[in-house]
């Protein structure tokens, strides 16, 4: 095993830890990043695309890929300019961590479920539902690891009575279900990019460089700090439990 396929190894790695929940989507887009960094995006080099559209159940477009690329465009040409020639082994890399970082953040329906099973580790026998968005972000048949617990994502349901019989709820709109269930959790997920400031751009490099060369900071959130943008996050999915007066109402 050489250099670079420990480099890649240590980069799959990285992946996992920091984005366990990923779904297939995510090839398609490094995919267009691909394209775009190496071909440009005029007319003559649409003509050597991959992809003219992504295909598949799950909506995808240019946008994310375009987003990606300019994100990721900066660091790319200071990294040519130190290390010249290997402008395409340098942009694999650095478009495949960028797009790392930022899905990081995408998954909130998967840590919700992850959250749910560490903070109600001791309730034995619950019954959860999880709704469209959570299972869409994440929230797959990997993370149901209670098997004393029953998991629905039974889309049928049409009134907020119609879910007293579940102990735990994962939502994206709690509102609906105030009447009997109370919010235990909240989960944040990625919401869009903002453009930082050149001034702390330029801090933010320099603090990620003393991450890396000189190790007097191991703040694990400054690792996104070379990205010239703010991954701005919100509130995305509520964890909910039943009111403990729910059932005797009924």
């Amino acid at each position: 095993m050489d250099k670079y396929d420990i480099l890649l190894s240590c980069l799959v790695a990285m992946h996992i830890f920091l984005c366990p929940f990923t779904k297939v989507e995510e090839s398609f887009n490094l995919q267009a990043t691909h394209d775009i960094l190496e071909y440009g995006i005029s007319l003559e080099a649409l003509k050597k695309y991959d992809h003219f559209e992504f295909p598949g159940v799950v909506p995808r477009t240019f946008v994310g890929p375009l987003v990606l690329s300019g994100v990721s465009l900066p660091f790319i040409k200071i990294m040519n300019f130190i290390i010249p020639n290997l402008n395409k082994f340098i942009s694999q890399y650095v478009a495949s961590i960028s797009m790392t970082l930022v899905s990081s953040e995408n998954y909130p329906g998967g840590v919700a479920l992850q959250k749910l099973h560490k903070i109600q580790n001791d309730y034995n026998n619950a019954k959860v539902h999880l709704d469209a968005y959570t299972a869409m972000t994440g929230a797959s048949r990997f993370g149901q690891i209670r098997n004393d617990w029953v998991y629905s994502k039974n889309e049928s349901h049409l009134s907020p009575s119609d879910y007293i019989d579940y102990t735990y709820l994962l939502t994206s709109t709690p509102q609906d279900h105030e009447s009997y269930f109370k919010v235990i959790y909240t989960v944040d997920g990625y919401e869009r990019l903002k453009l930082k400031m050149p001034k702390v751009l330029v801090h933010n490099w320099l603090e990620f460089v003393g991450i890396v060369f000189l190790r007097y900071d191991k703040n694990a959130v400054l690792w996104k700090s070379w990205l010239p943008v703010h991954i701005i996050t919100e509130p995305k999915i509520w964890i909910m439990r039943r009111n403990s007066k729910t059932l005797e109402s009924f």
